[in-house]
């Protein structure tokens, strides 16, 4: 079924640890089978996001503003503003926002469902300074 839908008309949905809020956009409720989108507001400076994998989905994340701390294979990396991030399945990882503004993204994963491995988290370079 076609749908349009106004990002200021869908519910905002809070994450867990006060991280933020994610706006559901596309999902099975608006009838979607194969993809989930939604926007997501990460806290600056918030807790850091918790590392996981995906055993099917491919993850896509489009950073629409802000700077985010994003840990893939226990390498940290910093995103912002017009990247466009690719994480296959099976690739542990974590978002969290650096800096002192909120990191605003769409977030993609195909296929849907609930796809989410939490891990434990890896000792980054980070932690070893």
């Amino acid at each position: 079924m076609f749908r349009v839908m106004s990002v200021s008309q869908c519910a905002p949905v809070p994450l867990r640890d006060n991280r933020g809020t994610a706006v559901p956009l596309v999902t099975d409720a608006t009838g979607a089978r194969h993809v989930d989108v939604r926007l997501v507001r990460l806290a600056p400076s918030g807790p850091a996001g918790p590392y996981h994998f995906h055993n099917h989905s491919e993850n896509v994340y489009w950073i629409l503003s802000g700077q985010g701390r994003l840990t893939v294979e226990g390498e940290d990396r910093y995103v912002n503003k017009d990247d466009v991030v690719f994480i296959p399945p099976h690739t542990r990882h974590a978002l969290s926002a650096a800096g002192s503004e909120t990191l605003c993204l769409l977030e993609i994963f195909a296929p849907a469902g609930n796809d989410f491995v939490p891990v434990e988290e890896p000792r980054t370079a980070r932690d070893r300074s």
